[in-house]
């Protein structure tokens, strides 16, 4: 609801008009704008009613406005924005274009990890972005095409894929994102791609006198090939462990050296393993614990790792 005065000052103080309007949505981008308007000098009214379109491909504005005078207007206005993604779609937005930064996203699953769309790739459809750390409104059609429009112009722009949006649990991005600088009018081509991720589990047990059991709170590491310390979990009180999401490369797993000082055991080496493009899981990678003043028993033959 809104409303307004008019009042004359000179050459005489007095009441010139007085308005009344209000705003209902009614939602998908719709609006209903009805005013009244009272005009003290001329002793006319006029009232208007008006629906208007402000989201989608087009806007468009619906009006008609009756005077106590006798006159009645009709009137309609039409607005589209058109631009042109360079991949080839002609876009159509009911709010201005040229105005703003644009950016032509395309995400899709990299299946050969070379970071450019190609044969056997497969695009990624509903997935949704984050612009400056907020998420965005727009997703990816089904050939993993999105564009992303009016973005704030000549200053830094964060984009990355919103985690949260991507259908399988398995997939996560290959990267972090990247800063862009959009410029009016302007679209900028970027491409998101998408690994698959593996799990990685096991059992740790602790073998004593001749008794096994599994064993929890115990701290698992996982290193990458610069002995980098990626990812941590701890046993569960059957000894059991699980890493989620471990991307396609060469590991070390280990028990935590800390560890196996603060409590004198001893155990299973270190084990060499890789994960795969192809999200194969890793399984029954098992820790044996021993304490320090009994011989370590050798842990039975590996199973077959899928």
């Amino acid at each position: 609801m809104r409303s307004q005065i008019g009042y004359n000052l000179k050459p005489s103080s007095e009441l010139a008009s007085a308005a009344l309007a209000s705003d209902l949505s009614l939602g998908g981008g719709y609006l209903v704008n009805m005013s009244v308007t009272r005009s003290f000098q001329t002793s006319e009214s006029r009232f208007t009613l008006n629906l208007k379109k402000r989201l989608g491909a087009y806007a468009l504005r619906v009006g008609v406005t009756y005077s106590t005078l006798g006159e009645v207007l009709l009137g309609m206005q039409f607005f589209t924005a058109i631009g042109k993604d360079p991949r080839g779609n002609w876009m159509f937005d009911a709010l201005p274009l040229a105005g703003t930064g644009s950016v032509s996203a395309r995400v899709f699953v990299d299946k050969n990890m070379n970071g450019v769309y190609d044969d056997g790739d497969e695009p990624v459809k509903n997935a949704g972005f984050l612009v400056n750390d907020g998420s965005h409104q727009i997703k990816t059609d089904a050939s993993g095409m999105a564009f992303l429009s009016r973005l704030p112009v000549k200053q830094n722009t964060d984009i990355a894929l919103n985690p949260s949006t991507l259908e399988d649990p398995q997939w996560t991005a290959a990267g972090q994102g990247m800063r862009i600088l959009p410029r009016p009018g302007k679209v900028a081509q970027i491409y998101f791609p998408v690994i698959v991720t593996s799990n990685l589990d096991g059992l740790v047990f602790l073998t004593s006198k001749g008794a096994k059991r599994g064993v929890g709170d115990v701290q698992l590491e996982l290193l990458d090939e610069n002995v980098n310390i990626v990812a941590m979990v701890k046993s569960a009180s059957d000894g059991y462990y699980i890493f989620f999401g471990v991307k396609p490369g060469n590991y070390l797993l280990r028990i935590s050296p800390d560890q196996l000082k603060k409590f004198e055991l001893k155990g299973t080496e270190a084990r060499k393993v890789t994960a795969l493009s192809d999200g194969s899981y890793l399984n029954s990678i098992d820790f044996f614990l021993t304490p320090q003043n009994e011989p370590a028993e050798a842990p039975p033959a590996e199973k077959p790792k899928n």
